[in-house]
């Protein structure tokens, strides 16, 4: 019995100092490992942007730590890897062997126009040498810019219904970062009135279904041709427009020459072969000019549909008109006629609004936005220049008011006459006509957005016949570079108008 007690009692004590030594020996190597640490590593810290230049990678030391020349970067370009070292590429500007702040490193290349669509992005990962970590991870996105343009022509512009003609259409590169582009698309929808018949193309496809001329690879020194053959039917007359005509009823245009304005608006509205009789032209009439105090504008005719019962009615209300012979109040004719336009039960922003202003001079009067009477009227300088800023606006309130579509809609002006140095033809094209820029016309070859001008109140009849028949009779069509891989810095040749007038 004392013996198996005694051996209970040296058993607990070799367990407890069993225990006592593994604990000593755990402690001891926590301290090992801890006393041996020398703390968390170098890091790295620096700031680089890559950016394209051309057709060149430009990789900008931007802040933080210089990096060693001989530190790897590695990109992928097209699908293509490159493997470098820092001191390979950089333009080391203080020459110390290091890339500093302010530096770049610049890899040139050079596009593949047969493989385009694989310069997405380009991918860059550097690696400092002490650290062995990535200083620089992520995409540089490519923008390639070239300078592409477009022209359409037709080899009949005046043909007669049922004549057969063949639209031509010219795509260029004429230069920029790459020998070309890929995945240009065009747009070209033919107009009511125009019936397809074939087309042809040099380069890419062309759908006459969605209008989409669709070209994989556009090479620098090649113009990419489309050839349509179409047939001029009847039917593109027969759209719905609103014409708003804008009179100057001013003291400066003579009894007489008052009475050549309305009896050639009037012969124009009774004969059908250059006014349409078949309710498709709903027609207004504003005079401006007039009471009170001879510097309002005045509504001579409200919004009327012209139809083959009633055109001879709306000539001879013409030929009655009465001249106001005040000032010349521009811009209150011009809001007066969007307020009217606008207010009529036809008006529809996808309906074509034509306004056209008539004038013998330049405004004399400074007209409140919106509002149909002028102030401060008079022939002096600072009269003239500040009714010629009341007009512009008074253009910028039709467009608003009216929701003005410049791919359908238009306002034009006809200046008539020399009296006192009369229309100022330059100002009436670069301010006033729209869409911009405008043009002078004839010919009338350019679309909408044009001022015509006639030296004689005795031509004006004529020239007004020629302006309604391009109105009603004229065929329209736009051409735009709809998309492109590269981008395109000179947009203005990205589109052209076509306009075939039917005889």
């Amino acid at each position: 019995m004392k013996n198996n007690l005694k051996n209970d009692s040296v058993s607990e004590i070799l367990g407890t100092i069993l225990l006592l030594f593994i604990s000593v020996m755990v402690l001891s190597l926590i301290f090992y490992i801890v006393s041996s640490d020398s703390g968390p590593g170098d890091k790295t810290f620096v700031k680089i942007m890559g950016k394209i230049e051309g057709s060149n990678l430009i990789l900008e030391h931007q802040g933080g730590e210089r990096i060693f020349l001989d530190a790897p970067i590695d990109f992928t370009l097209a699908n293509v890897e490159y493997s470098f070292l820092v001191g390979e590429l950089l333009n080391d500007d203080n020459s110390n062997n290091y890339w500093n702040m302010g530096e770049r490193l610049v890899f040139p290349f050079e596009y593949d126009v047969d493989h385009l669509t694989d310069y997405n992005k380009i991918d860059i990962l550097a690696v400092d040498k002490l650290s062995n970590e990535a200083i620089l991870l992520g995409p540089v996105d490519l923008n390639p810019v070239s300078d592409l343009g477009v022209s359409v022509t037709v080899d009949n512009p005046t043909p007669s219904y049922g004549d057969i003609v063949t639209i031509k259409i010219e795509v260029f590169c004429y230069g920029g970062d790459l020998n070309g582009s890929a995945n240009v698309h065009i747009k070209y929808v033919l107009p009511a009135g125009l019936e397809h018949i074939n087309n042809n193309s040099n380069l890419g496809s062309y759908d006459n279904a969605t209008g989409m001329w669709i070209i994989d690879i556009l090479p620098e020194d090649t113009p990419a041709v489309l050839t349509i053959t179409v047939r001029v039917v009847v039917g593109s007359e027969n759209e719905f427009l609103q014409l708003a005509m804008i009179l100057d009823g001013s003291g400066s245009i003579s009894s007489s020459d008052w009475t050549l304005m309305r009896s050639g608006l009037a012969n124009a509205i009774d004969d059908p072969d250059i006014f349409p009789h078949g309710s498709s032209v709903e027609l207004t009439i504003i005079q401006f000019g007039v009471d009170p105090y001879d510097k309002s504008a005045r509504v001579e005719m409200a919004p009327t549909i012209v139809t083959e019962s009633n055109y001879q009615d709306i000539s001879n209300i013409i030929r009655g008109f009465n001249q106001g012979e005040g000032w010349t109040p521009m811009a209150a004719g011009i809001n007066l006629a969007a307020d009217t336009v606008l207010n009529s039960l036809y008006f529809d922003v996808d309906t074509r609004q034509v306004l056209m202003l008539v004038s013998d001079g330049v405004p004399t009067c400074t007209v409140s936005y919106g509002d149909y009477e002028g102030y401060n009227c008079g022939n002096g300088e600072s009269n003239i220049q500040a009714g010629k800023l009341s007009t512009e606006q008074a253009v910028q309130y039709a467009i608003d008011t009216l929701s003005l579509d410049e791919d359908q809609d238009e306002f034009n002006a006809l200046g008539v006459g020399d009296y006192y140095g009369g229309p100022d033809i330059e100002w009436l094209n670069g301010s006033i006509v729209w869409p911009e820029p405008g043009y002078i016309a004839p010919p009338f070859d350019d679309g909408a957005g044009w001022v015509s001008h006639v030296n004689t109140w005795n031509e004006f009849a004529l020239r007004l016949e020629e302006i309604f028949h391009v109105i009603f009779q004229a065929l329209t069509s736009h051409v735009e570079i709809y998309d492109t891989f590269t981008k395109d810095l000179h947009s203005q040749n990205d589109n052209a108008i076509l306009v075939i007038v039917a005889e």
